[in-house]
């Protein structure tokens, strides 16, 4: 039994149609894995497409199954808002008021010396 690859997600309508009557003239094509959605998606080369089946429209939107050749290469994208993947630096240095910060720096080479007057300033 021979065996497809196949990319089932969603299209606009028009596209969707455009794809299925082999109108679609564009060099990439973007599927939504979730209705609705645009956090996730695939993109396809139209020349690996081999074929499509259209399922049902709701929304503007129409489940789609893609054929694609062997060799295809689809890449998948995954996106979100900036907020869910970095957490912002609290840096007091952004602040016009901010309390005032006192580093000491001390050469390393140097802890023993320091560590040793420390102990005997304690005496």
């Amino acid at each position: 039994m021979k065996q497809m690859h196949a990319v089932v997600g969603f299209l606009p309508d028009a596209i969707a149609k455009a794809l299925a009557s082999k109108g679609y003239q564009e060099s990439h094509l973007n599927v939504r894995m979730e209705h609705g959605s645009d956090e996730m998606h695939v993109t396809i080369h139209a020349a690996d497409v081999l074929g499509v089946l259209s399922g049902a429209s709701q929304k503007g939107e129409t489940a789609v199954q893609i054929f694609v050749k062997d060799d295809a290469r689809i890449d998948t994208v995954a996106s979100s808002p900036v907020s869910d993947l970095l957490r912002p630096i609290r840096d007091l240095s952004f602040f016009r008021l901010r309390p005032p910060i006192n580093v000491i720096y001390y050469d390393p080479r140097l802890v023993d010396k320091l560590v040793q007057l420390t102990h005997e300033t304690l005496k």
